[in-house]
C-alpha cells in the first residue's frame, strides 16, 4: 500500500471506544453495549487489522478484522470475522465523498443470501460513525447494526 492510500484510512489507526447498537428486528428496539477495538498497521504498512472486543445482546462479541486496497481492482477490501457468526466476511468499496462504503453478500440458512453494506462516516481525528445495513434487493436497506466510535486516551 502506497502511504497515499494509507492515509485515506489512517483515521482508524489507534485506540477506540465504542457505543455499539444492534436492532435484530426491523420493528424492535435498539440494544445497545460498549466494546473497545484497535487498527494497526500490518504486513509492512499493506494492511491494517482490527480487533474487537465487547458485548452484542448479552454474550461477548470478539471480532477481527482486516483492510487492505487491491491493486487488482483498485477498491477498498474488509474481511471481517467473530465469534458469533463464526464465518468470514467479505466486502468491497471506494470513498463516496467522505464516507467509505463497502459491500458484499453474506450467506443465510439453506441456499439464502442478502446484501449487506458497511458505511464510515462522520469522520473526524477524535471520532467517527459505521453502519451496517442490509437488504434483499439492493433498493431498499434496513439499518442493523449502528456504532459510535470514539477515540481511547492513553493512560499515563
Amino acid at each position: 500500500m502506497t502511504p497515499t492510500l494509507l492515509k485515506k484510512i489512517a483515521f482508524l489507526l489507534g485506540d477506540w471506544n465504542v457505543t455499539m447498537e444492534v436492532k435484530p428486528d426491523p420493528e424492535g428496539e435498539w440494544v445497545k453495549s460498549a466494546a473497545t477495538s484497535r487498527f494497526e498497521t500490518v504486513l509492512g504498512d499493506a494492511a491494517i487489522r482490527q480487533t474487537f472486543e465487547g458485548s452484542m445482546m448479552g454474550q461477548r462479541f470478539l471480532g477481527l478484522g482486516y483492510f487492505c486496497f487491491s491493486r487488482m481492482t483498485g477498491k477498498w477490501q474488509h474481511s471481517w470475522i467473530d465469534n458469533l457468526a463464526a464465518l468470514i466476511s467479505y466486502y468491497e468499496g471506494d470513498f463516496i465523498e467522505d464516507k467509505l462504503v463497502l459491500t458484499g453478500v453474506e450467506k443465510g440458512p439453506e441456499t439464502s443470501s442478502f446484501q449487506v453494506r458497511l458505511t464510515w462516516h462522520s469522520i473526524g481525528e477524535s471520532a467517527f460513525g459505521w453502519l451496517l445495513e442490509t437488504s434483499p434487493d439492493e433498493q431498499s436497506w434496513w439499518p442493523v447494526m449502528k456504532m459510535d466510535y470514539t477515540r481511547a486516551i492513553p493512560v499515563a
